[in-house]
């Protein structure tokens, strides 16, 4: 997974354009590798989740810190150089190390906080982007863990691989729906577009 990764992130950086198909893919292998990170760091080293989650979180919040120190900016639409792609997936990786059923509740509830303090208060955009953006690692862990782990230590017991693939068609099945619903030309844009720059991201990832 550490060759997949660095394969997935050098195609993104060497294309010169902005294609969703190389950017998606470096999402899912940031997801998939940042997982195994920590699980590494767990399970090899002995570290307790709750410490690797506050190492992992400090360090967050200094690339957050040092990209605004920087860059002038958090947002995602400025996303137009190499060095704030460079920010902007150094805190997407770091938000992989944040974070089974309890849990699961306690960050989806965590998770409706920036958009309710968005529209009721005003919460600045870009801090509510980024709050919500960090809550989906741990909020879609929590849950994936809870299908996956063994029924003895509070899990449904389905295997790693059962879940995988459900999760893999879910998204397929999302792409699938895209495209009936329009026409199938969309979709092909989608992971074809060579329009724009590759510093236009538009949107950050959503993982499941």
């Amino acid at each position: 997974m550490a060759l997949a990764f660095l394969v997935a992130l050098a195609l993104q950086f060497t294309t010169r354009r902005h294609v969703l198909a190389a950017y998606w893919l470096l999402v899912v292998a940031v997801g998939t590798f940042g997982t195994m990170v920590v699980d590494v760091i767990h399970v090899v080293l002995g570290i307790p989740y709750v410490v690797s989650a506050v190492a992992f979180g400090i360090a967050l919040l200094l690339i957050l810190w040092a990209s605004n120190a920087v860059e002038r900016s958090l947002s995602i639409y400025t996303v137009q150089t190499p060095r704030r792609e460079v920010f902007y997936w150094a805190t997407v990786l770091a938000t992989f190390g944040v974070g089974y059923f309890n849990s699961a509740v306690l960050f989806t509830v965590l998770f409706t906080v920036p958009g309710l303090t968005y529209f009721a208060f005003g919460l600045n955009e870009v801090a509510a982007s980024w709050m919500a953006y960090i809550l989906t690692r741990p909020m879609g862990a929590s849950f994936a863990d809870w299908f996956d782990k063994p029924v003895a230590t509070g899990g449904l017991g389905y295997c790693t691989p059962a879940v995988a693939a459900a999760l893999t068609l879910a998204v397929g099945g999302r792409f699938f729906i895209f495209a009936c619903a329009t026409g199938g030309s969309a979709l092909l844009r989608l992971w074809l577009n060579r329009s724009v720059s590759r510093f236009n991201l538009a949107t950050p990832p959503v993982p499941v």
